[in-house]
């Protein structure tokens, strides 16, 4: 029996140890509530900084381009005489375009973190509602609040949608009554805390 021969009775566990590589790879760690918050804080927070830097960069280019070119226009014009005064105008102006953008960069910022936490939300809600739906002991299921919510809990529950009682009404939070237990999502109370953060 040669070498060559011998080797063929050997197993090959290169091919066993890449597959064991690859199935340890594909265990992904759940995330807790608060986990997801902060991730999509932090998202929002990126994205929204990336956001508004381009756009503030390009907003201070094109108004520096065009204080530049009134700039040279008014020192032919008023040389000595009007200069000084042109300038502190100038400069006064330039503060409140960035003013302008900075309250811009806050207000797309906002928006896009408020968006995050409602969907947060909605999801822990939705995921909630489909545990109370199971429970076959539950009389009575009714939920109340701003309509355009209501249709984002609907969309996500798709099939239970039939065995509840949707309430529409102008306040900003909605309610779940269960027989005679009540819960509410308090998403007011989180878009002011996110208010406070930016």
């Amino acid at each position: 029996m040669t070498a060559s021969s011998a080797a063929n009775f050997i197993p090959d566990f290169t091919a066993s140890f890449a597959l064991a590589q690859a199935d340890s790879s594909t265990f992904v760690k759940a995330l807790s509530p608060n986990e997801k918050l902060e991730q999509a804080y932090q998202q929002g927070l990126s994205h929204g900084q990336t956001e508004t830097r381009t756009h503030y960069e390009k907003e201070l280019a094109d108004q520096e381009e065009q204080i530049n070119l009134r700039l040279q226009q008014a020192k032919s014009e008023w040389e000595a005489e009007f200069a000084d005064r042109f300038v502190s105008e100038l400069t006064a102006g330039l503060q409140a375009v960035k003013d302008d953008i900075a309250d811009g960069v806050a207000m797309v910022l906002r928006r896009y973190i408020d968006e995050q936490i409602q969907s947060q939300i909605l999801d822990d809600l939705t995921s909630t509602l489909d545990t109370i739906l199971r429970d076959e002991t539950i009389s009575t299921l009714e939920i109340t609040g701003p309509s355009h919510l209501l249709d984002l809990i609907k969309e996500r529950l798709l099939d239970s949608v039939t065995s509840i009682v949707w309430n529409e009404s102008d306040v900003s939070e909605v309610q779940i009554k269960v027989d005679n237990t009540l819960l509410e999502t308090r998403i007011g109370d989180w878009l002011a805390r996110a208010g406070e953060v930016t």
